[in-house]
């Protein structure tokens, strides 16, 4: 599974992906600048701009962090671009996923 983790802009990307590493910590397998592999396979990885940062990614989950005023604001842009695996397992209403920040 790969989950995709984009906020505002790069600079709070990084720094709540940071977060987001640190807060889970021990689940997490290995680590790189901008990906985490957790201990039960799923990889996370940093989007920094849409669409041209999916690579050869097809996401089954998203993560949007950020501040609860400016979640809303770019979610349906967000979801509009990104490159969805259609064959995954995730159930629609928990493939979008918020964290605030």
């Amino acid at each position: 599974m790969v989950i995709g983790f984009i906020s505002i802009n790069s600079e709070e990307t990084d720094r709540l992906f940071n977060y987001f590493c640190y807060d889970n910590k021990e689940e997490i397998e290995k680590r790189s600048g901008n990906w985490a592999r957790f201990k039960d396979g799923t990889l996370v990885k940093e989007i920094y701009d849409i669409p041209t940062a999916n690579g050869n990614y097809r996401f089954d989950q998203l993560i949007i962090a950020g501040l609860a005023a400016v979640i809303p604001s770019r979610k349906a842009e967000i979801i509009n671009k990104i490159a969805w695996n259609q064959s995954s397992n995730i159930p629609e209403e928990y493939r979008v996923l918020t964290m605030l920040g």
